[in-house]
């Protein structure tokens, strides 16, 4: 049986990837490369950082040893391409989720920061995602598109 606390999680992490989605839909095809100020990051690189963190997220769930996995901007020259990496990656981490089991709750995992419990990060991968939409956002602003886009 599926843990309460996880299934909010991933109902609440769905949510944040799909707000990603459509901030991604919102920059235009010709700016997904494009650099703010010629050192933020593009709005592929936020793309793949949050494909990366739904993978890597998963991986630690399970209980395996995790590296944070790299994808290369050139390998996904395509919004529909990086569309399918993130939900592919999304899925992998909501199955990870559905996985977890109340035992898991408090044990820890070695992360990149030091210890953390899995309770905790059941909810990484919302709050990353959630930081990441509001910068596709604000890009989508800079772009000159102040439209609120909900959908």
């Amino acid at each position: 049986m599926p843990v309460p606390e996880a299934m909010a999680a991933k109902e609440k992490t769905q949510s944040a990837h799909r707000e990603v989605l459509v901030g991604l839909k919102h920059i235009p095809d010709d700016k997904l490369g494009w650099c703010p100020m010629g050192k933020a990051k593009t709005p592929r690189h936020i793309g793949l950082e949050c494909a990366a963190s739904y993978r890597w997220g998963a991986a630690i769930l399970r209980g395996e040893p995790a590296g944070w996995p790299e994808a290369k901007e050139e390998d996904y020259p395509t919004r529909e391409a990086m569309v399918e990496l993130l939900d592919a990656s999304f899925a992998e981490f909501a199955a990870a989720l559905e996985a977890v089991t109340d035992e898991q709750l408090d044990e820890t995992r070695e992360v990149f920061w030091g210890q953390e419990s899995v309770r905790s990060l059941l909810w990484m991968n919302y709050w990353h995602s959630v930081y990441h939409a509001g910068q596709l956002n604000y890009i989508q602003t800079m772009l000159g598109d102040t439209e609120m886009h909900m959908e």
